[in-house]
């Protein structure tokens, strides 16, 4: 969430944004329609933000102890590029498993993930949440069957892409952020993409990877991700198992 303390004429006015699930602890009412709005909006591929708010006449020295109420939703729409389902199909021609890492809504990543070709209609999402009581071999036997993990934290991208390996896949990270590096640097083959794509690539390259792509020098834009990849798979020799695990921020792919 973000939160903010603005000085107005009469006073201060506190001002709090976020996923609707963290936003929602802070008020109350319009609990059950703000579910029901929710669910609506990320079932349609949509990231929802809420906001809430309260006045105080004096300046709050616990601003998130305040009567905060709720003040709306809002959805935004960041739809896959126009080539990303082909270069999905591209992806499974040349033996490559993808799966979706996203700290997004489960139901936004499902919707999109189903649009890509990453899921189908009967596709299974789990959260970080979800697996937190799984011992190593449940866990092991979920990563077969699940292709998309929503609101995941930098650690569980790591566990995500060392248990992959373990199982003896030989994993393609993507990310374009610094907290995307642990992950990317345990990978066997790193790909760093979008604003950050200098510093994950930087990490990826002094682990001494398989293989380190530098992608998206204008910024995410025309990233030819799936190319490379077959090519890489090519490399690692026909009896590998490879997967690319894909950040939910980077689900933009191109051939």
């Amino acid at each position: 969430y973000m939160l903010t303390v603005n000085k107005t004429e009469s006073g201060f006015v506190v001002y709090l944004k976020g996923a609707p699930d963290v936003v929602m602890q802070y008020c109350r009412g319009y609990e059950a329609e703000i579910k029901k709005q929710t669910a609506l909006m990320t079932s349609n591929g949509l990231r929802v933000i809420c906001f809430a708010k309260y006045e105080s006449a004096v300046l709050p020295q616990e601003p998130l102890k305040g009567k905060f109420a709720f003040v709306g939703l809002c959805g935004m729409e960041d739809p896959p590029r126009p080539n990303a389902a082909q270069s999905i199909k591209l992806c499974k021609r040349a033996g490559i498993r993808t799966v979706m890492i996203t700290g997004d809504h489960p139901d936004t990543a499902l919707s999109i993930a189903q649009k890509l070709g990453i899921s189908d209609k009967k596709g299974m999402v789990l959260t970080e949440k979800d697996t937190i009581n799984m011992n190593p071999e449940e866990f092991s036997k979920v990563l077969e069957k699940c292709n998309v993990f929503a609101r995941v934290t930098p650690n569980f991208k790591l566990k995500i892409v060392s248990a992959l390996k373990s199982k003896g896949y030989v994993v393609a990270m993507t990310g374009d952020g610094v907290n995307d590096a642990p992950s990317i640097k345990n990978a066997d083959i790193g790909i760093g993409m979008g604003i950050a794509v200098i510093k994950t690539v930087d990490v990826a390259e002094q682990n001494q990877q398989v293989g380190a792509a530098q992608l998206g020098h204008d910024g995410g834009k025309g990233v030819v991700i799936a190319q490379n990849l077959v090519v890489s798979r090519l490399n690692l020799g026909g009896g590998d198992r490879v997967v690319l695990v894909d950040n939910g921020n980077d689900a933009h792919l191109q051939q």
